[in-house]
């Protein structure tokens, strides 16, 4: 959400207008945006490694893996979130809203799935 708000509060200040006018191209203004943003939960993620040698548990891996794979998709999908909203503070609440909701549907969806695949598969054996 902090992405989220920056990019609302650099829509309505025209900072992107700005790097238009001094002959930034959109494209590398996204990549930069995409770039930083990367950046900034690689760091996050050093944190995490660096904490996760201190709890020995074998999922951390699978945790990590996790964490990466949502970065790569939620950046994007945050950018075109940032487009339908003027205010940051209505675009981060709607934008958690939505994510908890979706949370929310999928967890039902997916515990009904497991459920069906683990009974399934102890018959097999």
């Amino acid at each position: 959400m902090f992405t989220l708000y920056h990019l609302v509060e650099e829509k309505n200040k025209g900072l992107k207008n700005f790097q238009k006018i001094s002959g930034l191209s959109m494209t590398w203004y996204w990549f930069g945006t995409y770039f930083f943003d990367m950046l900034k939960s690689l760091c996050l993620f050093g944190l995490f490694l660096l904490f996760s040698f201190l709890i020995s548990s074998p999922k951390v891996q699978e945790v990590l893996l996790l964490f990466i794979c949502y970065s790569f998709t939620i950046f994007p999908f945050t950018y075109l979130f940032s487009l339908f909203y003027n205010s940051p503070n209505k675009a981060c609440v709607r934008f958690g809203f939505t994510f908890f909701s979706l949370g929310i549907i999928i967890l039902r969806k997916f515990e009904g799935f497991s459920r069906r695949f683990w009974n399934s598969s102890r018959r097999a054996f």
